[in-house]
Protein backbone atom coordinates (compact mmCIF):
# COMPACT_ATOMS: atom_id res chain seq x y z
CA UNK A 1 0.00 0.00 0.00
CA UNK A 2 1.28 3.18 -0.71
CA UNK A 3 1.09 6.93 0.36
CA UNK A 4 -0.52 9.38 -2.11
CA UNK A 5 0.87 12.87 -1.70
CA UNK A 6 -0.98 16.11 -2.42
CA UNK A 7 -0.93 17.25 -5.81
CA UNK A 8 -1.77 20.97 -5.70
CA UNK A 9 0.84 22.89 -4.44
CA UNK A 10 3.86 20.53 -3.15
CA UNK A 11 6.52 18.94 -5.57
CA UNK A 12 8.70 16.30 -3.70
CA UNK A 13 11.08 16.70 -6.35
CA UNK A 14 12.86 13.39 -8.05
CA UNK A 15 11.31 10.31 -5.91
CA UNK A 16 13.68 6.94 -7.70
CA UNK A 17 11.84 4.15 -8.21
CA UNK A 18 11.95 1.90 -5.33
CA UNK A 19 12.07 -1.40 -7.37
CA UNK A 20 15.22 0.01 -9.16
CA UNK A 21 17.11 1.22 -6.04
CA UNK A 22 16.75 -2.27 -4.86
CA UNK A 23 17.71 -4.27 -7.56
CA UNK A 24 20.96 -1.75 -8.09
CA UNK A 25 21.77 -2.91 -4.38
CA UNK A 26 21.26 -6.34 -4.98
CA UNK A 27 23.08 -6.10 -7.84
CA UNK A 28 25.95 -4.29 -6.41
CA UNK A 29 26.45 -4.87 -2.62
CA UNK A 30 30.00 -3.31 -2.90
CA UNK A 31 28.47 -0.28 -4.01
CA UNK A 32 26.83 0.18 -0.64
CA UNK A 33 29.02 0.99 2.80
CA UNK A 34 27.35 -0.79 5.72
CA UNK A 35 28.42 0.08 9.45
CA UNK A 36 26.33 -2.69 10.85
CA UNK A 37 26.39 -0.78 14.26
CA UNK A 38 25.48 2.82 12.75
CA UNK A 39 22.40 0.97 11.23
CA UNK A 40 20.94 -0.63 14.25
CA UNK A 41 20.98 2.42 16.72
CA UNK A 42 19.42 3.82 13.97
CA UNK A 43 17.18 1.98 12.74
CA UNK A 44 15.65 0.33 16.48
CA UNK A 45 15.41 3.59 18.65
CA UNK A 46 15.51 2.24 21.92
CA UNK A 47 19.49 -0.15 20.88
CA UNK A 48 22.21 1.78 22.01
CA UNK A 49 25.78 1.08 23.01
CA UNK A 50 27.77 2.02 25.92
CA UNK A 51 31.47 1.41 27.22
CA UNK A 52 32.23 2.51 30.83
CA UNK A 53 36.14 2.27 31.80
CA UNK A 54 36.36 2.70 35.77
CA UNK A 55 39.68 2.69 37.18
CA UNK A 56 40.55 2.19 41.07
CA UNK A 57 43.13 2.36 43.87
CA UNK A 58 41.93 1.37 47.12
CA UNK A 59 43.98 1.25 50.78
CA UNK A 60 42.68 -0.33 53.96
CA UNK A 61 43.22 -0.74 57.64
CA UNK A 62 42.25 -3.60 59.58
CA UNK A 63 43.60 -2.98 63.50
CA UNK A 64 41.87 -5.14 66.32
CA UNK A 65 42.23 -4.41 70.56
CA UNK A 66 41.24 -6.15 73.63
CA UNK A 67 37.92 -4.27 72.68
CA UNK A 68 38.47 -2.09 69.97
CA UNK A 69 38.15 -3.36 66.31
CA UNK A 70 38.60 -0.38 63.70
CA UNK A 71 38.34 -0.64 59.65
CA UNK A 72 39.17 2.32 57.76
CA UNK A 73 39.69 2.41 54.15
CA UNK A 74 39.79 5.15 51.20
CA UNK A 75 38.72 4.34 47.34
CA UNK A 76 39.69 6.52 44.74
CA UNK A 77 37.80 5.83 41.22
CA UNK A 78 37.51 7.48 37.82
CA UNK A 79 34.92 6.61 35.13
CA UNK A 80 34.98 7.16 31.87
CA UNK A 81 31.46 6.28 29.78
CA UNK A 82 31.01 6.55 26.71
CA UNK A 83 27.83 5.53 24.57
CA UNK A 84 26.00 6.01 21.24
CA UNK A 85 22.26 5.83 20.28
CA UNK A 86 19.79 6.87 17.66
CA UNK A 87 20.51 10.78 18.50
CA UNK A 88 23.49 11.68 16.69
CA UNK A 89 25.63 13.81 19.22
CA UNK A 90 29.15 13.21 20.97
CA UNK A 91 28.64 12.01 24.23
CA UNK A 92 30.49 10.82 27.30
CA UNK A 93 31.25 11.46 31.04
CA UNK A 94 33.96 11.89 32.98
CA UNK A 95 34.28 11.88 36.92
CA UNK A 96 36.26 11.25 39.77
CA UNK A 97 35.35 10.15 43.40
CA UNK A 98 37.50 9.69 46.79
CA UNK A 99 35.71 7.42 49.04
CA UNK A 100 35.81 6.91 52.91
CA UNK A 101 34.53 4.02 55.05
CA UNK A 102 35.27 3.68 59.05
CA UNK A 103 33.66 0.98 61.24
CA UNK A 104 34.02 0.72 64.81
CA UNK A 105 33.54 -2.05 66.96
CA UNK A 106 33.77 -2.17 70.54
CA UNK A 107 33.14 -4.75 72.96
CA UNK A 108 31.58 -3.02 75.62
CA UNK A 109 30.99 -6.48 77.39
CA UNK A 110 31.55 -10.17 76.51
CA UNK A 111 27.85 -9.76 75.30
CA UNK A 112 27.38 -6.34 74.75
CA UNK A 113 28.54 -4.55 71.06
CA UNK A 114 28.17 -0.90 70.22
CA UNK A 115 29.01 -0.21 66.42
CA UNK A 116 29.42 2.73 64.10
CA UNK A 117 29.94 3.02 61.00
CA UNK A 118 30.41 6.13 57.96
CA UNK A 119 30.95 4.61 54.38
CA UNK A 120 30.73 7.20 51.17
CA UNK A 121 29.17 5.20 48.46
CA UNK A 122 28.48 5.59 44.52
CA UNK A 123 25.32 4.43 42.45
CA UNK A 124 25.90 5.25 38.79
CA UNK A 125 23.26 5.37 36.15
CA UNK A 126 22.02 2.65 34.12
CA UNK A 127 23.75 2.51 30.03
CA UNK A 128 19.99 3.28 28.76
CA UNK A 129 19.40 6.03 30.94
CA UNK A 130 23.09 7.65 30.18
CA UNK A 131 22.60 6.62 26.41
CA UNK A 132 21.70 9.50 23.71
CA UNK A 133 18.41 8.24 22.31
CA UNK A 134 14.95 9.46 21.83
CA UNK A 135 11.64 7.91 20.95
CA UNK A 136 8.82 9.24 20.39
CA UNK A 137 5.42 6.88 20.60
CA UNK A 138 2.91 9.12 18.14
CA UNK A 139 0.39 7.66 20.07
CA UNK A 140 0.44 8.62 23.21
CA UNK A 141 2.63 11.68 22.30
CA UNK A 142 5.02 10.16 25.07
CA UNK A 143 8.71 11.51 24.11
CA UNK A 144 11.19 9.15 26.04
CA UNK A 145 15.09 9.90 26.19
CA UNK A 146 18.47 9.30 27.20
CA UNK A 147 20.59 11.93 29.19
CA UNK A 148 24.44 11.59 28.25
CA UNK A 149 25.10 13.85 31.18
CA UNK A 150 23.50 12.51 33.96
CA UNK A 151 25.94 11.81 37.28
CA UNK A 152 25.96 8.95 39.31
CA UNK A 153 23.81 9.31 43.23
CA UNK A 154 26.24 9.56 46.18
CA UNK A 155 25.46 8.56 49.16
CA UNK A 156 27.05 9.17 52.83
CA UNK A 157 25.55 7.14 55.33
CA UNK A 158 26.05 7.03 59.11
CA UNK A 159 24.88 4.01 60.89
CA UNK A 160 25.11 2.95 64.72
CA UNK A 161 24.55 0.02 66.27
CA UNK A 162 23.74 -1.99 69.66
CA UNK A 163 23.54 -5.25 69.60
CA UNK A 164 23.21 -7.68 72.91
CA UNK A 165 23.48 -11.47 72.80
CA UNK A 166 21.94 -12.51 76.08
CA UNK A 167 23.12 -16.31 74.88
CA UNK A 168 24.20 -18.01 71.98
CA UNK A 169 20.66 -18.62 70.71
CA UNK A 170 19.47 -15.04 70.89
CA UNK A 171 20.93 -11.89 69.48
CA UNK A 172 19.03 -8.50 69.91
CA UNK A 173 20.14 -5.17 67.94
CA UNK A 174 18.61 -1.91 67.84
CA UNK A 175 20.50 0.12 64.90
CA UNK A 176 20.15 3.87 64.00
CA UNK A 177 20.85 5.35 60.37
CA UNK A 178 21.08 8.53 58.63
CA UNK A 179 21.83 8.55 54.75
CA UNK A 180 22.46 11.54 52.21
CA UNK A 181 21.91 11.50 49.08
CA UNK A 182 23.39 13.92 46.73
Amino acid sequence: MGYSLPTQGYNPGFVPNSLAVGAYIRDHPEAIQRNDLDSALRSRPGSFYAEEDIAAAYTMLNWRGEQLRVVAGVRFEQTKLASAGNVVVASGNDYRHIFSGLHLQYALTPSINLFASYTMTIQRPDYADTAPYRVIDIDSQDIDEGNPNLLPTLFDSLDLAFDYRPNEDLLVSWELFYRDVT
